[in-house]
C-alpha cells in the first residue's frame, strides 16, 4: 500500500485542481447601453426599459439633454443576453439610435446597433437584443432590432 500512496496523493491534486479550476468562471466584459434621441422636441424624455439574462427589468430614463437631443446610457457586467425597449416621448419627429459596446482591454468595441426614424402620431418604441459574444459568431448576421414609424 506504500508504494501506492504517491499515486494517490497525485491523483487527488489532479481531482482538487481539476475541481478549483472548474469553480471559477471566466468574467465577461462589460456591456454598455447608449440610446440617443435626436429631433424630438425639447421637452422629449427616454424611457422603457432593459431586460438582461431575463431577470427584473431595468427602467430607463434620460440622463443628458442637450436642445432636442437626449441620452442615456447602461453598463452592466456579467450577462449573457440583453433586451431594450426604449420609448421615446414628445411629438415630433426623432431618429432613434441604440447602440451597444462591448468593453475588452479598456477598449468600448461597437458590437450592435440600430436606428430608426420614429414620427409623430407612429410607434414611439425601439427595440433591440444582443447575445453574449454574438458578433464573433459566423451564423449570427441578423440583426434583431426593431422599430416602427407607422
Amino acid at each position: 500500500m506504500k508504494k501506492y500512496s504517491h499515486l494517490f496523493a497525485i491523483a487527488f491534486l489532479v481531482l482538487v485542481a481539476g475541481f478549483t479550476g472548474a469553480c471559477f468562471e471566466d468574467s465577461q466584459d462589460p456591456i454598455t447601453v447608449k440610446i440617443i434621441s435626436e429631433g424630438t422636441d425639447a421637452t422629449a424624455t427616454i424611457g422603457g426599459f432593459l431586460l438582461a439574462d431575463n431577470n427584473v427589468p431595468l427602467p430607463l430614463a434620460t440622463l443628458y439633454t442637450n436642445g432636442n437631443t437626449h441620452f442615456t446610457q447602461v453598463t452592466l457586467d456579467n450577462v449573457d443576453n440583453i433586451y431594450i425597449s426604449a420609448v421615446i416621448d414628445g411629438s415630433a419627429n426623432a431618429t432613434v439610435s441604440i447602440i451597444v459596446y462591448r468593453r475588452a482591454n479598456n477598449v468600448d468595441t461597437k458590437v450592435k446597433e440600430t436606428s430608426t426614424t420614429v414620427v409623430s402620431g407612429g410607434s414611439r418604441t425601439v427595440t433591440i437584443t444582443y447575445e453574449y459574444g454574438e458578433e464573433t459568431s459566423t451564423d449570427t448576421k441578423t440583426d434583431t432590432a426593431s422599430g416602427s414609424s407607422s
